[in-house]
């Protein structure tokens, strides 16, 4: 849509796969081609892995500003169960032990699962 906004395209479609609707996640994710691309330099990557990988990333640039709290909120329960639950030198996670190192950096921190993330589990468990 936004393509076609700006005059740089007239189909609305998917120019790799056909898709019927190219928006900016279906370029970047669900298109055949970007799914090969991220298969081929992230391999069998986890879920979960990826989530935290994104939150070691968003860590690591609030280091270098000056904050004393930071609150995560991740789209993955897993990902908020696994930094909650487990100190970080009990860990075998280099991962997760990372995290919680630069956490012990922030005066405070929290983290809790988005409220969406819920809502859409309690509606399937509800069914």
């Amino acid at each position: 849509m936004e393509r076609v906004h700006r005059k740089i395209g007239h189909d609305l479609a998917c120019g790799v796969c056909g898709h019927g609707f190219e928006d900016v996640l279906h370029a970047i994710r669900d298109c055949s081609l970007a799914r090969s691309i991220w298969d081929q330099y992230l391999g069998n990557c986890f879920v979960l892995d990826a989530e935290l990988w994104g939150i070691l990333d968003g860590l690591d640039i609030l280091i270098g500003r000056v904050y004393d709290n930071v609150l995560i909120q991740p789209d993955n329960l897993e990902a908020t169960k696994v930094i909650q639950e487990i100190s970080f030198e009990g860990s075998n996670s280099t991962l997760i032990r990372r995290i919680h190192q630069l956490l012990l950096q922030f005066g405070q921190w929290g983290i809790c699962a988005s409220l969406e993330k819920i809502i859409r589990l309690l509606i399937v468990w509800s069914n």
